[in-house]
């Protein structure tokens, strides 16, 4: 079981995911990113990818978390994703400039950066209890 608090960053997660696919759709990240750019129409792709399958999955994981099933399987792959969004400012850097997703990018890694130190805090005395 996860504390109150984890599952309230998650669930502050969400509307900046979405808003940060939001802003890597508008800023046209389908135009930059390698793994879009390896299909034949990368915009539909991101259109599905990103807006749809990523922002169900997180609404109905939050769901999943809140009713404590799949619990820290599911907060350890969200910590991931937390973390792959660190490759915006290593973009932006290489780019010395704005890389889609940068500004939303941002709080998604302060977020994480909390989730994660709930997490571990939780993972840490759900081992001591055992």
């Amino acid at each position: 079981m996860i504390t109150q608090k984890l599952k309230t960053i998650f669930f502050i997660s969400i509307p900046i995911f979405i808003a940060h696919g939001i802003e890597e759709y508008f800023t046209g990240l389908y135009n930059f990113d390698f793994f879009y750019q390896s299909f034949s129409n990368p915009k539909l792709v991101f259109v599905i990818v990103v807006p749809v399958l990523a922002n169900i999955l997180l609404i109905v994981s939050y769901v999943l978390v809140k009713k404590n099933k799949w619990v820290f399987g599911l907060s350890f792959l969200l910590g991931l994703l937390f973390i792959f969004e660190l490759t915006h400012i290593y973009e932006a850097i290489m780019v010395r400039g704005y890389y889609p997703g940068l500004y939303t990018a941002i709080p998604l890694l302060i977020v994480g950066f909390l989730f994660w130190k709930e997490l571990l805090k939780n993972y840490k005395s759900r081992t001591l209890l055992k």
